[in-house]
């Protein structure tokens, strides 16, 4: 009986050893990552102010901060809105994500850099509004 139990056994192990080696394997997560990445950036940027390097990185953060809030849907660049032009390199835009079916504002701030080298810093917050609803 011992035996029977054993080889059993075995011949279940093996059984499902095969069939996992026969499932098709997901692609890479990093490829997947990549190409989302890659479709966000190439979003059209138009409705921003800043130089096409800083609008590219304020993409490039605002991907990574939607991605890891909701990290199994797609965001997808909507919009963006010049919101308060302050002068003296200080303005205020609101940019629109759309993500699991529901569309996210994000207020950017940017301000003259206190880095050398660097001319204009910016800085991504959700806009939420007073009653906590997002701004539409």
């Amino acid at each position: 009986m011992t035996r029977r139990v054993l080889l059993t056994s075995v011949l279940c192990l093996v059984a499902a050893m095969t069939a996992a080696a026969a499932e098709p394997k997901a692609p890479d997560s990093h490829l997947k990552e990549g190409a989302l990445r890659k479709a966000f950036l190439a979003s059209d940027m138009s409705g921003s102010k800043a130089p096409r390097d800083l609008r590219q990185d304020v993409a490039d953060e605002l991907f990574d901060v939607e991605r890891a809030a909701r990290p199994s849907c797609t965001p997808e660049l909507k919009s963006i809105k010049v919101i308060n032009e302050q002068g003296m390199g200080r303005w205020m835009e609101r940019w629109f994500v759309r993500s699991c079916f529901e569309r996210f504002p994000y207020r950017v701030t940017y301000s003259p850099s206190k880095e050398p080298g660097k001319t204009t810093e910016f800085k991504i917050v959700p806009d939420i509004g007073k009653h906590g609803y997002p701004v539409n």
